[in-house]
């Protein structure tokens, strides 16, 4: 089974089933796990600080999520 998860993205960590639904049953490969980190950066709804506004952690969120799959695979 599948897991996607995030932490320091919204106010607690928590995973991400709208990305884990996509990875289900499929053949890993990199358009896939394109599209799952497209999805996980969607799902989030991501806190803003002084240091980080929300499209950056989405963006970090994308390419992180990416680098864990293929780190994975």
């Amino acid at each position: 089974e599948p897991r996607v998860a995030v932490g320091g993205v919204e106010t607690h960590p928590r995973r991400v089933p709208e990305a884990e639904e996509v990875l289900r049953g499929r053949v890993p490969k990199t358009s896939l796990f394109e599209e799952v980190a497209e999805v996980a950066a969607v799902a989030v709804d991501p806190m803003e600080d002084i240091n980080n506004n929300a499209a950056y952690r989405c963006g970090l969120v994308r390419t992180l999520t990416q680098r864990a799959l293929e780190g994975a695979e």
